[in-house]
């Protein structure tokens, strides 16, 4: 099984907090092991192969949304090619785009 959704977005915006509340959730299936996979990130996740990629959901029940956290998806263009990898494999996934105020991003970072 593979995700329906990938939630995307800003750095330091709450995606530990947001997996932690959907890992709660009986209708969401997020990966216990692997909060961040990173799989569409050439230089992170993609090496590992798909084999590893679908055990990542491998315990999902098949009418559970299925998803995955990972922020790097949208580092670009410190990682490229994400997208088009992201479009092959998975054509109707959802992705949900968190965002943090940008204020108070940068003195977050910076702190």
């Amino acid at each position: 099984m593979l995700p329906t959704f990938i939630v995307i977005g800003a750095r330091k915006s709450g995606t530990s907090s947001l997996w932690e509340y959907l890992k709660g959730h009986p209708g969401i299936f997020v990966p216990e092991e692997e909060k961040e996979p990173k799989f569409f990130v050439e230089e992170r996740g993609w090496g590992a192969g798909l084999e590893w990629y679908e055990g990542l959901f491998a315990g999902a029940r098949e009418d559970q949304a299925r998803g995955e956290l990972s922020t790097d998806y949208t580092a670009f263009p410190l990682y490229t090619g994400v997208p088009a990898r992201m479009k092959a494999l998975l054509p109707d996934v959802r992705l949900v785009y968190v965002m943090r105020d940008p204020i108070e991003h940068l003195r977050s970072a910076y702190a």
